[in-house]
C-alpha cells in the first residue's frame, strides 16, 4: 500500500516514535556502550544537539564536500539539515546534572520520493572518531531501516562520496549497491573517462 508522504511528514514526534524498532544492543566496551538512540524532528531537536550534529558533519565531511562537484556551504548544509521533514536519530550519552548530553553520532533521514519510488533517504551518518569501527554506525542504520520498513517503505537510499572508500565498503557490507539513478561516468572530449564524485546507493528493506 502506498505511503502518504505528505501525511507522514506532518506527523508529530509522538506518532513518529511508534514506527521506531527496538534498537540493537549497543556494542560493549567504553563509555559509548551506555549510549542511547533518540528520535528528533527539526522542531524538537535541542539547539545544542543540532549544533553538535552539524559540527560532526563539518569535521568529518567538509573537506570531501569541497573536493566534490557539490562544494561546501555551511549555511546551505544547515538549511538542508533543518528541512521540515528531516528526522534525526541521535546517539548520545545522557546528560548528568547541570550538563548537556554528549552526542557521539547521528543519522538523519527523510521519508520522500525518488523517481516515483517512496523511500527512506539517509542524508547523514556521522560518528565521532572515538566511537568508529565497533558497530555504532551499523546500529544507527538498522534503526533507520527498521523505521522505514515499519512505515511501509521497501527501499532505503543514500549518497556517498566516491573518495570515501571506507564508507562505500561499510554500505556494501550492509547490503547497499549503486542505484540505477546514480550519476554515471562521463566521457570527455579528449576520450578520458571521468568518474562521478559521488554515488547514490540503495537497498531493499
Amino acid at each position: 500500500m502506498p505511503v502518504d508522504i505528505t501525511a507522514h511528514n506532518a506527523l508529530r514526534l509522538s506518532a513518529l516514535q511508534t514506527h521506531l524498532p527496538a534498537p540493537p544492543a549497543s556494542p560493549p566496551g567504553g563509555a559509548a556502550s551506555a549510549a542511547s538512540i533518540t528520535l528528533h524532528t527539526t522542531s524538537t531537536i535541542p539547539a545544542h544537539t543540532f549544533t553538535a550534529c552539524f559540527e560532526l558533519v563539518a569535521k568529518n565531511m567538509m573537506a570531501m564536500y569541497k573536493r566534490s562537484s557539490m562544494g561546501w556551504s555551511a549555511p546551505a548544509k544547515r538549511r538542508e539539515m533543518m528541512m521540515p521533514a528531516m528526522r534525526f536519530l541521535v546517539m548520545s550519552i545522557p546528560a548528568g546534572e547541570d550538563a548537556e548530553e554528549e552526542v557521539l553520532g547521528f543519522a538523519s533521514f527523510m521519508v520522500t520520493q525518488e523517481e516515483g519510488e517512496e523511500v527512506i533517504y539517509c542524508y547523514e551518518l556521522q560518528l565521532a572518531e572515538s566511537v568508529r569501527g565497533v558497530g555504532h554506525g551499523a546500529r544507527l542504520m538498522q534503526v533507520l531501516e527498521g523505521f522505514g520498513k515499519n512505515v511501509g517503505l521497501a527501499k532505503a537510499m543514500l549518497t556517498v562520496f566516491a573518495e570515501n572508500t571506507g564508507a562505500m565498503r561499510f554500505y556494501r557490507r550492509a547490503g547497499y549497491d549503486i542505484d540505477k539513478i546514480s550519476p554515471k561516468p562521463r566521457v570527455l572530449r579528449s576520450g578520458e573517462v571521468r568518474d562521478p564524485s559521488y554515488y547514490i546507493f540503495s537497498k531493499a528493506i
